[in-house]
């Protein structure tokens, strides 16, 4: 979509086989990630594992002061620096559809060994349960990239009403749960959850929201 501006993140780690400099990531030597530091150009940073990653900050002010949108790909620790410095940020956390799945592609992608992956699983597992600080929550299912996008573009351009909301987390219109929602907070329901639904907070249904269990 022509109306939204996706960043470039940084890194330190090694560029793997197909990505491309500047396109991918910027590419950057660990010397190099740590002038930018001190010369204030990162919106946001983080420490993964053994490598650096971040969101140089000057293309991203460019594209606000032309009014455009703009999309993060970014990790929990840089989100919450990004929410921290922009209240009005819609944070979208994108879930794969199991555990196993997400096993499968780390494995299959080749990067990692047995270890690492154990690492990184044990680590989403951690970040999972932190899904109520976001606004939304999407499953990003295998062969349905086009609708996800869909989705996340849709939530973009209904961004005022979500942001003015305050509504703590939410589930996204096209988005179906095959299970049970335990939430403490708030929680807004425009898509589909074929289970129960216990919150703490009060629960907002939208326009294409349904359930098939109970709410308490």
């Amino acid at each position: 979509n022509p109306e939204f501006k996706l960043s470039v993140s940084a890194t330190t780690r090694a560029p793997r086989e197909g990505e491309v400099d500047g396109e991918s990531y910027f590419f950057l030597t660990k010397e190099k990630f740590s002038e930018m530091i001190g010369q204030g150009g990162f919106l946001e940073y983080a420490q993964i594992y053994s490598n650096f990653y971040g969101t140089p900050k000057g293309p991203v002010m460019k594209y606000l002061e032309e009014g455009s949108d703009v999309i993060l790909e970014i990790e929990m620790q840089g989100a919450r620096q990004v929410k921290e410095m922009y209240p009005e940020a819609v944070l979208i956390f994108v879930l794969p559809p199991s555990l196993e799945e997400l096993r499968n592609r780390l494995t299959t992608r080749g990067t990692e060994t047995e270890e690492q992956v154990n690492e990184r699983l044990s680590t989403s597992l951690e970040e999972i349960k932190q899904v109520k600080d976001y606004n939304y929550f999407i499953f990003n299912e295998n062969n349905k990239t086009t609708e996800s996008a869909k989705i996340i573009e849709d939530i973009i351009k209904q961004k005022d009403e979500n942001s003015a909301g305050g509504l703590h987390n939410a589930l996204a219109a096209g988005t179906t749960i095959k299970g049970n929602i335990i939430t403490e907070t708030d929680f807004r329901l425009d898509g589909k959850v074929e289970g129960d639904i216990s919150c703490n907070g009060k629960i907002v249904i939208g326009p294409k929201g349904s359930g098939t269990g109970n709410i308490v």
